[in-house]
């Protein structure tokens, strides 16, 4: 009942610094969520999801995904974990800007992978300075450290780069930004597969990748 009378976004503001938001329909965290570091973000994902806010829409899942125990948590502060149609999010700095990460870490899609690839390239593709624009090394130390990563993903995103690349650039620009993808997508693979093997003989179970640089 909860869900059902919420709307696209309700905030409820615990502390003096610490936002709990819920998000829904066409409310997405790394394009509405709150500015500043600590706040959390219950944010609803499925498939058809963020819509747009002129789309009709005749299931609502965003509302059933994310159950009224779960809110109900987030705003009295016990635990809330990752489900199969929500995640957790809370604002941190990476480079002194506010970036969203999962609270917990979790098993990334190929849109995360490629948000952060073609987050941390305008840097490279736009000639700035260093600082000025976040860094494809900064990117990747953030991808390994708050999502989980695995051969048929990074696959997928290979796949994937030349559609990551805006059509209406011109055909140099096209060539120069799909090289600096295919360079550091060749980094995180490498990053994969020397932290892999570096789990396997010092860990039995599953650790958290977490690579000591990103850079070359």
């Amino acid at each position: 009942m909860l869900i059902g009378r919420i709307g696209e976004c309700v905030s409820w503001w615990i502390g003096r610094q610490t936002a709990a938001i819920l998000a829904l329909l066409s409310r997405y965290v790394f394009e509405t969520g709150p500015y500043g570091r600590g706040h959390v973000v219950l944010q609803a994902e499925t498939e058809c999801g963020p819509c747009r806010e002129d789309a009709a829409c005749p299931e609502h899942k965003c509302r059933t995904a994310v159950r009224p125990d779960l809110v109900l948590n987030l705003l009295t502060g016990r635990p809330v974990g990752p489900g199969p149609e929500h995640r957790v999010y809370t604002s941190c700095f990476v480079e002194d800007r506010m970036v969203y990460r999962p609270l917990h870490r979790v098993p990334a899609t190929t849109e995360d992978v490629i948000g952060l690839l073609t987050w941390g390239s305008a840097g490279a593709f736009l000639e700035e300075p260093p600082g000025r624009l976040p860094s494809l090394a900064g990117a990747l130390q953030f991808l390994v450290e708050h999502y989980a990563v695995n051969p048929p993903l990074l696959a997928a995103v290979h796949e994937r780069l030349d559609r990551a690349v805006p059509t209406t650039l011109s055909a140099p620009d096209r060539d120069r930004l799909l090289g600096i993808l295919h360079k550091w997508w060749t980094r995180l693979q490498r990053m994969y597969d020397e932290m892999h093997d570096e789990m396997h003989h010092e860990h039995a179970g599953e650790e958290p990748f977490r690579p000591a640089t990103a850079a070359a």
